[in-house]
């Protein structure tokens, strides 16, 4: 059963990463850094929650900081977490989404597709293992994983298998998989934003979002996109969310009005986008003032 598009699993996985602070905690799976949570797992795990490790982490308790493990990341996601600083697991719901509760070398096992060639065909979303560890690709020769070492916590590492990445801390995997809970979209999303790439284009904006309300349209893409106000975030699904991110809009509403189809609806977004104008463009366009335009 799927629960979740391979696009979304690798959004989610990014956000941890840089818009979260985060520690490595063994057993955790997004858990507010509380003295409950560090007393629990201490109990749970006593070798490895020393009393050093215990006097750190208090040391982070009302910092907004998330203890996650390596694949409890993942896990953790799937089940639902969201970020939630008042919730005991930050939103995530134990074995949530008929998500198993198993270890990295659990997880591997469960994927469907494991190969320990393959490297440079890796699609983004999939499982990356090594005996003890678990990761998940990106893109573009890039995994997110927790891990103790490097930054301690949630980051974004080069996959030593595909190619140095230069300015990230990298490792060999042995392993690479496809979860049997995820839809693997993102060879065509990926596709998709590719060629749009190609035809990179100016978007007018009116300050985190955008000037006025648009339909754009192309083949049998029809996406509507919509003006919000400060703090909505980017209301939009799968290949949309990504060309609004790269675009700099932090809030608006989009819709699929018509075919889901990732190329028809990149085209969709990017010929409306092109559309935008602000009033001072057609001010300047029409040869008047903003006052004129704008009544």
């Amino acid at each position: 059963m799927s629960i979740m598009k391979a696009s979304e699993l690798v959004r989610r996985h990014i956000d941890v990463a840089k818009n979260y602070k985060t520690v490595y905690m063994w057993g955790c799976f997004g858990s507010p850094v509380t003295d409950g949570i560090i007393t629990e797992k201490a109990k749970q795990y006593p070798s490895w929650y020393d009393a050093a490790k215990q006097a750190r982490f208090r040391g982070l308790i009302g910092k907004g900081y998330f203890g996650f493990d390596c694949v409890n990341l993942t896990k953790g996601i799937m089940w639902g977490w969201n970020g939630n600083k008042n919730a005991y697991h930050g939103g995530a719901r134990y074995a949530g989404n008929a998500v198993p509760d198993v270890s990295a070398d659990g997880m591997i096992a469960k994927c469907k597709d494991v190969s320990a060639s393959g490297w440079d065909k890796l699609v983004p979303g999939e499982g990356l293992w090594m005996p003890g560890h678990w990761g998940l690709y990106i893109g573009d020769g890039l995994a997110v994983e927790c891990t103790p070492i490097w930054d301690n916590g949630v980051q974004i590492t080069g996959v030593g298998n595909i190619g140095v990445k230069g300015g990230y801390n990298s490792r060999v995997w042995k392993k690479h998989g496809k979860l049997p809970w995820v839809d693997y979209d993102t060879e065509t999303v990926d596709k998709a934003v590719e060629d749009a790439k190609k035809n990179m284009i100016n978007v007018s904006l009116s300050g985190s979002t955008i000037p006025h309300e648009i339909i754009g349209e192309a083949g049998a893409g029809r996406v509507l996109m919509k003006p919000a106000a400060p703090g909505t975030g980017v209301i939009a699904g799968g290949p949309v969310r990504i060309i609004m991110e790269a675009a700099g809009i932090k809030d608006i509403r989009t819709k699929c009005l018509r075919s889901n189809t990732a190329v028809n609806v990149v085209a969709a977004t990017f010929e409306g986008l092109k559309s935008l104008r602000t009033p001072e463009e057609v001010a300047r366009t029409r040869g008047k003032s903003v006052d004129e335009i704008v009544g």
